[in-house]
């Protein structure tokens, strides 16, 4: 009897230890909130160590790109109006890839693009298929997908494509979150949509934001109206962070209110998420202001900042973190551009080249005292090399180990 009576305290003991633990895994799952936020104004410095600059040749001339990728020394544009395009990490321009265009082989928009490193494969995005070329520009293959797989962003990862979703904010309701297909097309997996279609229908038509990220090998998924930022794994996904359900939060219902879209109220109005082995980065707007902030998975803190508010009226091109180590142009974080290279993180900002020669001809580029003063010579012949109609000028950040 005494054996029974001890095997059914052991039993409760471990019980209750298997409870305790899963409730302190769910407590140790990081949340995000503006109540948590300290404000401490910095600069660029806070999160780079160093600024590199590529003019592109303007050999082909572009107006901006729309996505971004770099691969063995190269960088692959998706431009408007010429499509894809390569260049080297010196600038100079290599090939255009594929065409615009509505034939077999051709792209209309080509906004989403997506590389295959180990193979040398790029993937491109159209509204109604996935064209497939190799490094060169040759075409491998192309096969049609239903408007409804039409992704906000695309990745290849693990031989497989992920097709991420965002929020609809128009009458077409967006039945999946994510979903996952192989390179010739066939679906694997389709994430639900959690969000009613009544609950979207008074939203305005538009975008809140990027939606995903990716880090460690592994896409990150979240929205607004979701609590969480899940972490995915072919058809498992778990939670890396909570948005907690406060006041903050934006929830269907407050949408409709305009100023909540245009990012005027206290609502937490998330434009993008990246991440790295040290920080958790957040750009948003709020109260009017566009802010980036900073989580610190060692410290657990949050330092936010304001680096953009109507009230100054700047030029779009001068929004952003300043720049105190060359004194160049402010950098606004833009969390779809984020990539290694050298075994080093970046981001990467375009600047036209008139905005470019006009910031360095300016007040500020004469005024500013950058950590680094020598460098502002180099930003000055960059700019005299430069003529107002050229190809931009990629700004590249490298992030703090």
């Amino acid at each position: 009897m005494n054996r029974l009576i001890s095997l059914i305290a052991l039993m409760l003991i471990l019980l209750l230890q298997s409870c305790d633990t899963k409730k302190t895994t769910k407590l140790d799952i990081p949340v995000i909130t503006p109540e948590y936020f300290v404000n401490k104004a910095f600069s660029l410095s806070y999160i780079a160590d160093d600024v590199e600059y590529i003019p592109l040749d303007s050999k082909v001339l572009f107006r901006h790109y729309m996505s971004v990728q770099f691969d063995d020394s190269l960088f692959f544009l998706s431009t408007s109006p010429k499509g894809v395009l390569v260049f080297n990490k010196e600038g100079k321009y290599l090939r255009q890839i594929g065409r615009r265009g509505r034939g077999p082989g051709e792209y209309t928009h080509g906004n989403k693009i997506t590389l295959d490193k180990d193979n040398h494969r790029l993937y491109v995005n159209d509204l109604r298929k996935i064209l497939i070329f190799n490094y060169k520009g040759s075409l491998i293959r192309e096969f049609s997908i239903d408007t409804e797989f039409n992704s906000h962003r695309l990745y290849y990862l693990n031989n497989k494509l992920i097709g991420i979703k965002g929020l609809s904010f128009s009458m077409n309701y967006q039945p999946y979150n994510w979903f996952l297909f192989d390179t010739l097309g066939n679906i694997l997996f389709k994430k639900s949509n959690s969000i009613k279609r009544t609950a979207t229908k008074n939203i305005m038509r538009g975008g809140f934001g990027n939606f995903s990220y990716l880090y460690n090998d592994k896409i990150h998924y979240w929205n607004h109206f979701n609590d969480t930022v899940f972490e995915l794994n072919n058809k498992d996904y778990r939670a890396r962070y909570l948005f907690k359900k406060d006041k903050y939060r934006i929830t269907p219902e407050v949408t409709s209110d305009m100023d909540v879209f245009f990012g005027k109220t206290k609502h937490l109005l998330l434009q993008g998420i990246f991440e790295n082995n040290n920080n958790l980065y957040l750009l948003y707007r709020r109260n009017g202001n566009t802010q980036f902030c900073i989580y610190d998975k060692i410290e657990h803190t949050f330092i936010n900042t304001i680096i953009y508010s109507p009230v100054n009226r700047e030029e779009s091109y001068k929004r952003g973190l300043i720049n105190d180590i060359d004194g160049g142009v402010p950098f606004l974080p833009n969390p779809i551009s984020i990539f290694n290279m050298n075994g080093r993180e970046y981001l990467i900002k375009q600047i036209n080249a008139c905005d470019f020669i006009d910031y360095v001809n300016g007040k500020e580029f004469k005024n500013a005292k950058p950590k680094y003063p020598e460098k502002k010579k180099t930003l000055i012949k960059l700019a005299n090399s430069l003529d107002e109609k050229d190809n931009p000028v990629l700004m590249l950040v490298r992030l703090k180990k």
